[in-house]
């Protein structure tokens, strides 16, 4: 539909980008939810229960249409509320879901690129928040 429709509209002169952003996806009242942890929402500056929700979308300036997504928990173990249910057949799609969720966000993003690189969506430029540049603190 990008390369095909909407892209099309859209005059050549507009640079064409590929955005990866992550958004706090609060369950404050959830206790017993599945890989549930406590992330850092940086626009409140605190601490949720929750996860952050990592997507990869294509944008023309005016328009923007998500193409990827990955809920994720948190790689750290101590920050995970609830673990992965051990009853779960570990060749199925949704227990691959969940040892995804518990990646670090950088390795997702990489994931995120693999899945829409083959479709040839035009994109001049990758967009995301200056920490995923920087490299880990250990103070």
């Amino acid at each position: 539909m990008i390369k095909d429709t909407v892209s099309i509209l859209t005059s050549e002169e507009r640079a064409k980008v590929l955005i990866i952003d992550d958004s706090v996806y609060s369950r404050s009242r959830s206790k017993t939810v599945e890989l549930l942890a406590n992330v850092r929402d940086h626009a409140r500056k605190k601490y949720l229960n929750g996860f952050r929700m990592l997507t990869l979308g294509w944008s023309d300036g005016n328009t923007f249409l998500p193409l990827a997504f990955s809920l994720l928990s948190s790689k750290d173990k101590k920050n995970r509320i609830n673990e992965i249910n051990p009853d779960i057949d570990k060749r199925t799609n949704g227990y691959k879901l969940r040892k995804e969720s518990i990646k670090k966000s950088t390795d997702t993003m990489f994931d995120l690129l693999e899945q829409v690189i083959p479709y040839g969506i035009p994109a001049q430029y990758l967009l995301f928040d200056s920490w995923f540049f920087f490299p880990e603190c250990n103070s």
